[in-house]
């Protein structure tokens, strides 16, 4: 059984396979980043990959705990990565002022009841 830490950053860092040059001057705090929409969660990573990455990572670790979401997979599941990070593009590019955290969350839940 994974971990949640573990299903956290599996279904993260795949992100980082799928977004543009992005970075940020500083990490918004939990309040600001649930309240941030995907356009300005683009414009706050700006060129750094890993700031879209950690704000991403956030998120699914609050919502891999409140959801009690078991992910399948050992950890290393390169594919189920992609997977999510494109799923996440998709739904940002849907909604661009949307919240990151609904796209996440969505995302999560499109990936893992199929």
């Amino acid at each position: 059984m994974m971990t949640r830490w573990m299903a956290a950053t599996l279904l993260a860092t795949g992100l980082a396979c799928t977004t543009g040059a992005m970075a940020a001057d500083a990490e918004p705090g939990f309040e600001d980043l649930v309240a941030t929409s995907c356009a300005q969660a683009a414009a706050l990573a700006k060129d750094d990959d890993q700031q879209v990455i950690d704000m991403v990572q956030r998120l699914t670790e609050f919502l891999v705990e409140k959801r009690n979401v078991t992910v399948p997979g050992n950890g290393n599941d390169d594919d189920l990565s992609a997977a999510y990070g494109e799923l996440i593009k998709a739904h940002c590019r849907v909604d661009p002022h949307g919240l990151l955290i609904n796209a996440v969350d969505s995302s999560m839940r499109q990936l893992l009841d199929n």
